[in-house]
C-alpha cells in the first residue's frame, strides 16, 4: 500500500484485535508482518474476503496449531475459532459444521 489512510490504519489495528494473534506463540516476525499487511490490504474491503485470506495466513495457521492437523485426525481448533470467534458467534453453528470445516482445512 503506497499511501497512508488513517481509517485503514485504525481498521488494521481493529482487525488485529479481532483475529488476535501474537508473536509470543507464532515466533516468526515475517509471518506477523505478512499478517499485518494482509489485514491492511483488506481493512477497507469485504469481511468475507478478509476471512478467506486469514484462512491461509501463515501466522494464523501457526497460532491455531494447524500443523497438528492430519487427514485421520483433523485439528478442529481453527474451524471452531473461525466460526465462534471470527465470524458466526457462539451458538450459530453445529458441531458437525466444525468437523466438516476442519476436514476442509
Amino acid at each position: 500500500l503506497k499511501t497512508r489512510h488513517p481509517l485503514r490504519d485504525k481498521l488494521t489495528l481493529f482487525w488485529h484485535g479481532h483475529f488476535a494473534t501474537s508473536n509470543a506463540k507464532v515466533q516468526n516476525a515475517r509471518f506477523m508482518l505478512g499478517q499485518y499487511r494482509l489485514m491492511q490490504a483488506h481493512a477497507l474491503g469485504s469481511f468475507a474476503e478478509l476471512l478467506v485470506a486469514m484462512g491461509t495466513d501463515p501466522a494464523m495457521l501457526v497460532w491455531l496449531d494447524a500443523a497438528t492437523s492430519t487427514k485421520a485426525a483433523p485439528n478442529e481448533n481453527y474451524a471452531r475459532e473461525l466460526m465462534e470467534l471470527f465470524s458466526l458467534g457462539i451458538g450459530n453453528y453445529m458441531e458437525a459444521d466444525v468437523r466438516q470445516a476442519a476436514k476442509a482445512f
